[in-house]
């Protein structure tokens, strides 16, 4: 049993342990979470060109930018189709076949991408041509792909100031010849719907032969085109009519 002086020592001892325990609870109560600042991105400065050294970066930009000879390029965008002419000997009379073509820009406007289709010497034929201008050797650059073989080709030119006329001078590989030949192509503006393409093949006696023509329309132009020539033959043919003077009547 527990005597009056035993509990005269109890009661300080309790009040000594919870003032204890009070303190120990705020001692190890959890803090406030530390505000961590967002790491901050470094700074990408652009490095100092040495005096007397080309800008390179600006030397990028414009080989990379789109600019008028692109815009030439351009203008051949939409559906095409026509007529090839082909000689496979320049004395005699050419083959012809039809053939349609889709051309479309691709890279942001940069290159022309050609797709055709038709017959070869009664087989299908299909052919991918790439073209556009170089901005750094100043020059309309093009390359060929098609089904009649497993080579590249390509070719570099230019274009008359008014844009009209584009001549390219490559070379082609000669099944025949089992070897390389020197070509050169041209493509003419006929009209704002028509263009024409001419390729020529240099002989082994180094002479220039014509080997074929291509003739295209924008699709649903040469149709129009044929109803306004009627057109103006009907009328041209009426009012030559009425021009004749008929004997005895004034």
């Amino acid at each position: 049993m527990m005597t009056i002086n035993s509990r005269k020592l109890l009661v300080p001892t309790l009040a000594m342990c919870m003032v204890a325990g009070s303190a120990w609870a705020q001692n190890t109560a959890p803090s406030q979470p530390t505000k961590v600042e967002p790491a901050k991105k470094p700074e990408i400065k652009k490095p100092e060109q040495p005096a007397g050294q080309p800008d390179m970066q600006a030397l990028m930009e414009a080989a990379a930018k789109v600019g008028p000879n692109h815009k030439l390029l351009e203008a051949f965008v939409g559906e095409w189709e026509g007529t090839v002419k082909m000689w496979m000997d320049p004395t005699q009379t050419p083959t012809e076949s039809a053939t349609s073509c889709t051309h479309k820009m691709e890279m942001d406007g940069r290159y022309l991408f050609s797709h055709y289709t038709g017959d070869f010497m009664g087989q299908k034929f299909k052919g991918i041509g790439i073209m556009g201008y170089n901005n750094t050797t100043k020059e309309f650059e093009s390359a060929w792909i098609d089904s009649m073989g497993t080579g590249v080709e390509s070719s570099t030119g230019s274009v008359t100031p008014d844009g009209k006329t584009f001549t390219f001078s490559g070379g082609m590989t000669d099944p025949t010849a089992g070897k390389k030949v020197k070509t050169r192509e041209t493509m003419k503006w006929v009209s704002a719907d028509t263009y024409s393409q001419e390729f020529f093949n240099t002989g082994p006696d180094g002479k220039e032969v014509k080997s074929m023509e291509i003739t295209l329309h924008r699709k649903g132009t040469a149709t129009k085109a044929v109803d306004d020539a009627k057109k103006e033959i009907k009328k041209e043919l009426k009012d030559g009519i009425k021009k004749i003077e008929v004997p005895g009547k004034k």
